[in-house]
């Protein structure tokens, strides 16, 4: 996932990890290390924005690739994911924000 462009889907990592990165004036800073049983791509999709940070592999990834439709419903089928994952989103804006 590249930072600005279109939110499409939502991936659940099964195994392996990533990295996440933001521009800044400083240029590229790193704001987390994801792995397995961790998610990227929420924020896009629940804000109707483009993606706002980069997902690039650091291991090989085995992933789970929703669809934003899939990701909608997997939300409103359960109420328990839907407030992990809107709980994670905030928590991402504000480390994201803060790296700006």
């Amino acid at each position: 996932m590249r930072e600005g462009s279109p939110a499409k889907e939502f991936i659940i990592i099964g195994s392996g990890s990533a990295r996440i990165s933001k521009e800044t004036d400083q240029g590229e800073t790193t704001v987390a290390d994801l792995g397995s049983g961790e998610f990227i791509g929420e924020i896009g999709l629940l804000d109707n924005v483009p993606r706002t940070a980069t997902a690039t592999a650091t291991t090989d990834l085995g992933v789970f690739v929703s669809s934003a439709s899939e990701f909608k419903s997997m939300l409103a089928i359960s109420p328990s994911v839907a407030r992990k994952v809107r709980r994670a989103s905030m928590t991402r804006s504000a480390t994201f924000a803060e790296a700006a």
